[in-house]
């Protein structure tokens, strides 16, 4: 079953219904951890859960509005689906481009490194890995492809 099967299947189920609101809490009450610690602006949300945004999103946006003393915007992703895809095809480019994604992976921060390179976030641990003008331009166009 999918994510948005189970939610689908709790309209009818107060049980379902019940775990699936209790559920709905602790990614809120996570999510609004975050958004504390973090202070973004706005918070792009992807993945198959998307599927069940309409029950979602009531929940997260209170939460939100309670919890943080300068709500972000909650949105969905442009690629709600393809994070993965695009990621795995970003990758591929550098690879066939000669480009080594994990050079450099542990002394580089975000933005520009100390000798000038530009560095980009690629991966879910935060850290950022240099990458070319080139490779930032194929990433635009694989989006701009894809949209």
């Amino acid at each position: 079953m999918t994510a948005a099967d189970i939610f689908e299947a709790g309209r009818g189920d107060p049980e379902l219904d019940e775990l699936l609101t209790r559920f709905a809490a602790e990614l809120a009450f996570h999510l609004v951890n975050l958004a504390i610690c973090l202070n973004p602006v706005r918070i792009s949300v992807g993945g198959g859960m998307v599927r069940s945004w309409e029950r979602l999103r009531p929940q997260l946006e209170r939460a939100l509005n309670a919890g943080v003393p300068f709500p972000p915007e909650l949105v969905v992703a442009q690629f709600p689906y393809d994070a993965p895809l695009l990621g795995a095809v970003a990758l591929a480019l550098d690879a066939a481009q000669g480009h080594d994604a994990g050079q450099g992976h542990e002394k580089q921060h975000r933005g520009t490194s100390q000798d000038g390179a530009r560095s980009q976030d690629r991966g879910g641990d935060g850290a950022a890995v240099p990458v070319s003008e080139d490779t930032m331009y194929q990433n635009t166009m694989i989006q701009d492809t894809l949209a």
